[in-house]
């Protein structure tokens, strides 16, 4: 399943490279993730660590994904949003030896953060009575995320190890099923938005 997951956001890749979408950040976050694919697949295969590759890879998409909601937020000091996230996200990964543990604590607050602030800017676009903001593009982009952070949130905030590895059926783990259920919607989000961008052009 995870193979196909894999296979899933390669094609999601390629079709928005085929899509010529002015989306640079978006660019960047699937660029990256094929990136965190292609060299996680050949470490696994020689048998190495991968939490290293998980730890760069969140720490490099989590500020980009944030980076698009406070575009759009209408608040003052942007930059001290910024800053005060990066003085948090370097703590963590001074606290944790990131070569040998997945920082779990990271993803778990910027997961939190990212929903908190998607919420936010839902209640500060209602108020504001832009209802035209939901029904654009990039309340699509915004929203693919939400699942995934919600549930790698709600299972790695237990730090319970027998919580990801309990078995649902056969050697189908927990883990496996929040993994792949969120990342399917995930990506397919991020193929809506592809596909409503493309045809706004």
């Amino acid at each position: 399943m995870a193979n196909f997951i894999n296979v899933y956001i390669i094609i999601t890749f390629i079709w928005f490279l085929l899509s010529r979408i002015k989306q640079n950040i978006l660019f960047y976050i699937l660029f990256i993730t094929m990136l965190n694919i292609v060299v996680s697949e050949v470490l696994l295969f020689y048998d190495n660590q991968i939490k290293f590759v998980t730890n760069l890879y969140f720490l490099f998409t989590f500020p980009l994904w944030l980076f698009l909601i406070v575009q759009e937020l209408n608040v003052k000091y942007k930059k001290l949003i910024y800053l005060m996230f990066g003085i948090g996200a370097s703590t963590t990964f001074y606290v944790y030896n990131i070569y040998t543990i997945f920082n779990k604590m990271f993803v778990v607050v910027s997961s939190i953060l990212y929903v908190l602030g998607f919420l936010f800017l839902g209640f500060q676009k209602l108020i504001n009575e832009d209802l035209q903001f939901f029904k654009r593009p990039k309340f699509v982009l915004l929203s693919a995320p939400v699942i995934f952070f919600l549930g790698m949130s709600v299972l790695l905030g237990f730090q319970d190890p027998m919580l990801s590895r309990y078995k649902l059926w056969d050697n189908f783990t927990l883990w496996q099923f929040i993994n792949v259920s969120c990342n399917l919607v995930f990506y397919t989000f991020v193929n809506v938005y592809i596909y409503k961008a493309k045809k706004n052009k």
